[in-house]
């Protein structure tokens, strides 16, 4: 049996807000985690309720203000630009009282800020709104009455009230005094006689203070806050890492190699982290936050990178130069947003990890190799990357700290056995000389604890360091560390399977992918001009230099180098302005393959593969075991246009670079032609907002948000057999649909008063003639309580009077139709069926359609409040009618309200009107 097994989540009809991801699934997660609070297992099991006032009646309290922008997603910040113009003023805007409790959530709003205000709120379970109509506004006594009134009646049933008051970070400099809270002016309100309140509010009610505990739950990840990071923090973020290549490249370029000092390359990560955290100077946290920092060969020792990673050095003022001299100069840079967890680090090279090419027959010096240095630090850069990679897979699978740390270094141990160097063995093998961590920041940046085994929906960095290098070439001395971070954010889903047992369904987005893993500066190349290709030493020109994109199979490669093509009679030439130029004579291509995918508008790659002895040759971010280099060109690209205009013709009169054209691209570059194929297609479409371009560039990410998105909702297993329809995947219903024995369930539910029982005798009376209708309705004198044992007993007896039934006669199948009692939420019944102790029961009833009944003229009790459950029973996923009954016309004023705001609770429900 299967009910509401593919529950739909269609965009929410939240129309004042920007965000992208905003649906009441997140919107609900988000109170879910409050009301969490306050529960047994939570942090807060003494505290009833939560206080949330705005404005002027909190004498503007920011922790409230705070609270209300994380459940309303930042709209007390944002509202005059949600709202286009304002068509509501501050005072009206700010007149807004939100009290959380366990299971249910007061809200009070003026009658001027409900309809911006209604999409945020209606799909929360047990709203209990109090807001007054918009004629009745008028009368301003009139309003700040049934404010006050709404206000007492928000604490009945509660002993003990919360204020988001303090904060983890200034929780020394605001003490918590209830006595000020006795000052706002609501609360004095409160215990005026007439009011009924009974007392002083602090005196009634327990008071205390909660914000530390709420604050924790504002950095916790959830598809919204996934946006911003990516909207907002990641582009600025990345465009700081892109001004400290772009410096260098200039500095480089002109020939000023011999200035370079730490401070003037890492000037740009310096600027962009102070001027983020110059309100934050007087907070005693940020002095043991992390830092960014550029550190030159040795300088990048295991002392002064640990001191920078504790806080306990002042960033980039020291004065330490490199140059650019044909030798192996490394520079560890670190990167670190001020107000967010961002924050990555790469290990780079101020000089060439490959040999120069000099013009000689496309080759490089006469009896040039490559150094031992250069050789042992891109193997060992190669295996530290590899490990972090390791890291990140592991830990969000198991999320066991250890054994993620036991399966990295493992990792490393095995890649790192190929360097033939006795010494650098011998050096890893120390301990302290490598050092991995993985730990988790919250959203402005601060470090947060992580337990073994347990979820933390938070970022992680992860940072691997090898520290004080030796050097082969030069004994004695060190090259420096190597250093390399990812920032991850991991998604992780309890699911139970038939046998009992629970296992982990998780997925990790890497946040800081982007970054060059390893970028290396020529000093040849850079300065080299560009028309330095021109020269006619390998034949006729066939293609000038135009920008075209290459890489190779690596673990350095995770972006495409950009650089131009130009193509002679007798040699392929790729130029960078960092690495220089790369020349392959026809002599050295051992193979040449092409692939367009028989199409003008896809990606046409060129695989050159080219002998062993000429990989010395080649930059160390375009190598690959197999010794193929790829190059692409865009369609509609003028390198595009070259290529099969007047490269490929002249090969094919040639006929001696044995060109061989793919109709099928091999497997091991096809994840490579589908990355390119995404740059190609972002960069060709216009006016991509932040998300869809990730989306883009990322053929995960959609896939990753959607996981997220059912993640954040809760810790609780879901069924194996549920957790494709919960990730948005095709479901299959093997065989339902030709059971001849399944009985097929309908739902009624509504109110007392809502003519349920009218609708069910209707349909009844229709359905005599075609169908068998077998009704499930509880005695009268148990019709107020829900008894989900007695709908189970009874869908065993009803299965097997049916199949009797079938042995006897061939009477059609019947239906079951239930109606449910009193106030019983639909929830309970459908999980009631689902539940059934008895599988092989369960195997033959499906539920085929919900539909509630509502009265309009009795839907709501006072101005907005609605009777109780009433919104619950119109949940999104938990009903496919609504309908109407005690009113035809579609012009009643009560009908319309009431269709409004059902429609901002789910706007994927069919209204039909009795």
């Amino acid at each position: 049996m299967s009910a509401l097994r593919r529950v739909r989540s269609p965009r929410a009809s939240l129309k004042n807000t920007k965000s992208e991801s905003l649906t009441p699934i997140v919107s609900a997660s988000r109170l879910r985690r409050v009301q969490e609070l306050m529960r047994e297992n939570g942090s807060l099991p003494g505290i009833d309720s939560i206080l949330c006032v705005l404005g002027i009646d909190s004498r503007h309290h920011d922790g409230s203000k705070n609270l209300a922008n994380y459940l309303l997603f930042g709209f007390c910040d944002a509202w005059k630009s949600i709202m286009g113009r304002p068509l509501v003023d501050e005072d009206q805007f700010d007149d807004l009282v939100m009290v959380v409790k366990r299971h249910s959530v007061h809200v009070y709003c003026h009658s001027g800020l409900y309809p911006y205000l209604i999409d945020y709120i209606s799909h929360w379970r047990n709203l209990r709104l109090h807001c007054l109509r918009d004629d009745c506004h008028f009368d301003e006594d009139t309003a700040e009455e049934f404010k006050m009134r709404s206000f007492v009646n928000m604490f009945h049933d509660c002993g003990s009230v919360g204020i988001p008051h303090s904060s983890a970070d200034l929780a020394q400099s605001q003490p918590f005094d209830k006595m000020k809270i006795e000052k706002w002016p609501i609360v004095q309100a409160f215990a005026l006689d007439e009011m009924g309140g009974g007392g002083f509010f602090t005196m009634k009610y327990q008071v205390e203070d909660v914000g530390v505990q709420v604050e924790q739950l504002y950095s916790m990840a959830d598809p919204v806050t996934m946006e911003t990071l990516i909207s907002k923090n990641l582009p600025l973020f990345e465009r700081q890492w892109s001004s400290l290549l772009t410096s260098l490249d200039i500095h480089i370029l002109d020939g000023e190699t011999g200035c370079l000092t730490e401070g003037t390359v890492g000037e740009p990560l310096l600027t962009y982290y102070k001027h983020g955290r110059v309100s934050e100077t007087n907070n005693p946290q940020s002095q043991q936050l992390r830092c960014p920092f550029v550190l030159f060969g040795a300088h990048a020792s295991r002392n002064n990178i640990e001191e920078l990673h504790r806080g306990e050095n002042s960033c980039l003022q020291n004065e330490k130069t490199s140059t650019i001299d044909g030798q192996l100069n490394l520079m560890v840079c670190q990167a670190v947003a001020p107000k967010s967890p961002l924050c990555c680090a790469r290990t780079y090279c101020l000089g060439p990890l490959h040999v120069p090419f000099r013009g000689l027959d496309g080759m490089g010096d006469v009896g040039s190799k490559e150094s031992q240095d250069t050789r042992h630090f891109q193997m060992l850069y190669s295996a530290v990357i590899e490990a972090v990679d390791k890291a990140m897979t592991v830990y969000t699978t198991t999320l066991s700290i250890k054994q993620t740390e036991k399966e990295a270094l493992l990792t490393l141990k095995q890649k790192c056995s190929l360097i033939e160097d006795e010494i650098l063995q011998q050096h890893l093998q120390k301990i302290g000389n490598v050092s991995l961590s993985i730990k988790a920041y919250d959203r402005k940046g601060n470090l947060k604890p992580m337990t073994e085994g347990v979820a933390c929906p938070l970022v992680k960095t992860v940072t691997l360091t090898v520290y004080d290098v030796p050097s082969g070439d030069s004994p004695g001395k060190t090259l420096g560390s190597v250093l390399f971070a990812e920032s991850f954010l991991d998604s992780t889903i309890k699911v139970s399977k038939p046998d009992g047992t629970e296992q982990l369904d998780a997925q990790f987005l890497v946040l800081t992918a982007d970054i060059p893993r390893l970028v290396t500066w020529s000093a040849d190349g850079c300065r080299r001009k560009e028309g330095s290709m021109g020269e006619d030493r390998w034949g006729k020109l066939l293609s000038p230099a135009e920008i075209s994109q290459a890489t190779a199979r690596n673990a350095f490669s995770n972006i495409p180098v950009q650089g131009k093509t130009a193509i002679f009679e007798r040699a392929i030439v790729f130029s960078h302005q960092q690495v220089g130029e790369i020349c392959l004579t026809k002599e050295q291509v051992a193979s040449l393959q092409l692939y367009d995918g028989d199409s003008p508008s896809k990606v046409a790659v060129l695989a050159v593969g080219y002998p062993p002895s000429v990989q010395m040759f080649i930059p160390a971010s375009l190598r690959s075991p197999d010794n193929t280099l790829l190059v692409a060109f865009f369609p509609k690209s003028r390198a595009y246009k070259n290529l099969f205009s007047s490269v490929l013709p002249a090969w094919k009169d040639e006929g001696n670079w044995g060109l061989e054209r793919l109709s099928v691209l091999p497997e091991k570059f096809s994840t490579i032609y589908d990355n390119l194929e995404r740059i190609f297609l972002a960069e060709s479409t216009a006016s991509l907002k932040p998300m869809e371009k990730t989306a883009m560039l990322n053929k995960n990410f959609n896939k990753f948000m959607d996981h997220l998105s059912a993640s954040s909702v809760g810790n609780v297993a879901i069924p194996e057999r549920d957790l494709g329809a919960v990730l948005k995947q095709p479901v299959e219903r093997v065989g339902q649909a030709e059971n001849p024995e399944e009985i097929l369930i309908t739902i009624i539910s509504g109110l007392p008063g809502s003519h349920k029982e009218n609708l069910c005798q209707v349909l009844m009376n229709l359905a005599k003639e075609q169908n068998r209708w077998i009704i499930f309705k509880q005695p009268l004198d148990k019709a107020s309580l829900f008894n989900p044992k007695a709908l189970q007993q009874s869908l065993s007896s009803t299965l097997s009077v049916v199949r009797k039934k079938r042995l006897t006669s061939s009477t059609r199948q019947p239906s079951l139709l239930i109606l449910t009692p009193g106030f019983t939420d639909v929830i309970e019944v459908v999980k009631a069926i689902c539940s059934h102790p008895d599988p092989s029961v369960n195997e033959f009833y499906r539920i085929g359609a919900i539909t509630c009944c509502i009265d309009p003229h009795t839907a709501f009790m006072e101005h907005r409040l609605t009777f109780p459950s009433l919104l619950n029973h119109c949940a999104l996923g938990w009903v496919n009618n609504i309908v109407f009954t005690s009113s035809t016309s579609p012009q009643t004023p009560a009908l319309m309200e009431i269709q409004d705001l059902i429609r901002s609770v789910n706007d994927d429900v069919a209204f039909i009107l009795s």
